[in-house]
């Protein structure tokens, strides 16, 4: 697995989270090839881990979700 970790120094997620599309669309392209997003709390701001699969028969999933 490739691990990837975004980290801001904001203000952080609220407490409520609304679901919009940023989120859910980054989640779900990320699961579509067997990888998985995790959202956690900064001290401050929040941290978005990224783990996708690094295994060289992985290929590239289109727009619509059909291998290219």
């Amino acid at each position: 697995m490739l691990h990837i970790a975004i980290a801001d120094n904001g203000a952080g997620m609220p407490e409520k989270l609304r679901s919009g599309v940023g989120l859910a669309s980054m989640r779900e392209r990320i699961e579509e090839i067997g990888g998985r997003l995790m959202i956690r709390h900064g001290n401050p701001g929040t941290v978005l881990i990224a783990s996708v699969p690094a295994h060289p028969d992985t290929r590239p999933v289109g727009r619509l979700g059909q291998a290219s």
